[in-house]
């Protein structure tokens, strides 16, 4: 790609033909999902992009964290974690998180992660466990944006519901 230039790269050279969620790394590299799979390329080369991983279900966010790592998850029953080496933890039900539409993931500067979802509940990762600080508090309305700032408030975006920031334990419209 040049400036101001754009090159249409889908369903050539090995490139998938949908890309929902797409996102760079502190390291340049850049992540996208079609479906199940998990690619990744470099944005100088535009050489095909490389299977990296296949997840249980449709991916629908990644989010580059802390320290390099990759958040991931969509219609599946678990958020996965994955380092820059590699290594993949998988958080399901045995670590609290409960539902298989995820629709938007944060991280504070705390390292404190958020994670929203289509049925409206919002969890918090924290010791490796998540919690649902706010359980019924969105009246079902999909969270469809999260966002920390600098402050540290959480922001969030629903559809429907509209928009509401979290400071300390209370939410603000």
């Amino acid at each position: 790609l040049g400036d101001g230039q754009i090159d249409i790269v889908s369903d050539r050279r090995g490139w998938p033909g949908r890309a929902i969620p797409i996102c760079s790394d502190e390291l340049g590299n850049v992540w996208m999902a079609t479906g199940n799979t998990l690619f990744r390329t470099t944005p100088d080369a535009l050489a095909p992009p490389e299977r990296v991983q296949e997840t249980p279900g449709n991916v629908r966010v990644i989010f580059p964290g802390k320290n390099g790592s990759l958040w991931i998850a969509g219609s599946f029953h678990s958020v996965i974690c994955r380092k820059p080496d590699g290594t993949v933890t998988n958080f399901g039900y045995k670590e609290g998180f409960i539902s298989d539409q995820t629709r938007s993931i944060a991280e504070g500067a705390d390292g404190v992660l958020w994670v929203g979802t289509q049925e409206g509940r919002l969890f918090r990762l924290m010791d490796g466990r998540f919690t649902e600080p706010h359980s019924g508090e969105f009246g079902g309305y999909e969270i469809r944006a999260l966002h920390v700032d600098k402050e540290g408030c959480l922001w969030i975006g629903t559809a429907g519901g509209g928009m509401l920031g979290r400071r300390g334990e209370g939410l603000a419209v």
